[in-house]
């Protein structure tokens, strides 16, 4: 199943999304490779704040995992920038 799938499935859970940040993320993840993707959702659920990777995995279908371990590696990155 592709995010695409998932974005339009009518059986996913409801989002605290607005629908312009879903828009957003569906936007976005077609134009981005793998790793940009594991990056733009990492850092994305940072500004989510709590839940965000929850709530970006259940939107997109990419694993908590991958999501946080995105989270991990922009960690500090702003900072540096």
């Amino acid at each position: 199943m592709t995010y695409h799938t998932v974005l339009q499935d009518p059986k996913r859970e409801e989002s605290d999304m607005t629908h312009e940040e879903e828009q957003f993320v569906g936007t976005m993840m077609p134009i981005l490779d793998e790793k940009q993707r594991r990056l733009f959702l990492g850092a994305y659920s940072k500004c989510l704040g709590y839940g965000g990777v929850k709530e970006l995995s259940t939107l997109t279908g990419v694993s908590r995992t991958t999501i946080t371990q995105g989270k991990e590696e922009t960690r500090g990155t702003a900072a540096s920038a």
